[in-house]
């Protein structure tokens, strides 16, 4: 609810009459705050961009995209990881269990 409430404040900011803000901002404090790994790869994601380019709002989309792909792959990673690890886990049991 904390994350939903920084965004709404950053994109639509009561203090300059409700238009536009710093969503990318906002972006950046709470992928730094939820999971720095995540921030550290979106900082050089922007970077690298920013300097190839030069344009700040490209950077910013690429690393909101880069940062929801790489959320992504990682979720599906953990998942797996799980599977794998109670397979292991019934495998194992079993195995003691029989012997």
């Amino acid at each position: 609810v904390a994350v939903i409430g920084a965004m709404l404040g950053g994109i639509y900011p009561c203090f300059i009459g409700f238009k536009g803000g710093k969503a990318a901002s906002c972006m950046v404090g709470i992928t730094l705050t939820t999971s720095w790994t995540f921030g550290v790869i979106g900082a050089l994601s922007y970077y690298f961009t920013l300097k190839r380019s030069g344009y700040v709002s490209l950077a910013s989309i690429i690393t909101s995209i880069l940062n929801a792909v790489v959320t992504w792959v990682w979720a599906i990673l953990i998942v797996y990881i799980v599977i794998a690890f109670f397979f292991l886990l019934g495998f194992l049991v079993a195995r003691n269990r029989y012997l």
